[in-house]
């Protein structure tokens, strides 16, 4: 009997510590701008590095290369973790990322699709959303990605 007693205190520890690290902060607040600033950055340089369209076949290059840097960096920022101080204001840049990254590949649809109206739309929606992660990342204090 008491070494199932032994048995069982030894599972609820092992299980206590295997559920997660309850008093785990996240990053602070320094740490989640400067991550954030660096994660920007990257994309700038990313985006420097697609070519702005001379023509309607490079319109599609343009986006594809846009496309994929949005991503990687949807993704870079989706790996932080921030503390439950910057979790909302976060968590509304990684969403508004996830519909940027969205929209893209709609708008590259449209392209391949060659539907003008359908582009203009989302050419507009991609600006509001570039500007509105912009606005979400300065109210966070990250500069780097505000303009």
């Amino acid at each position: 009997m008491r070494a199932a007693a032994t048995l069982a205190a030894a599972l609820v520890a092992v299980t206590v510590a295997g559920c997660g690290n309850s008093g785990k902060q996240g990053l602070s607040h320094d740490q989640l701008v400067k991550e954030t600033d660096a994660i920007c950055k990257r994309l700038d340089k990313r985006l420097a590095k697609v070519e702005e369209p001379e023509n309607a076949a490079g319109y599609l290059e343009f986006l594809e290369g846009t496309h994929d840097a949005v991503i990687q960096s949807r993704n870079d920022l989706r790996a932080l973790d921030p503390s439950a101080a910057d979790a909302p204001a976060y968590r509304r840049l990684t969403t508004t990322y996830d519909q940027l990254e969205r929209t893209l590949g709609e708008l590259e649809t449209a392209a391949k699709q060659e539907q003008p109206y359908t582009i203009e739309r989302l050419s507009s929606r991609v600006d509001r959303l570039v500007t509105s992660s912009e606005k979400i990342a300065r109210e966070l204090g990250a500069t780097g990605c505000a303009r």
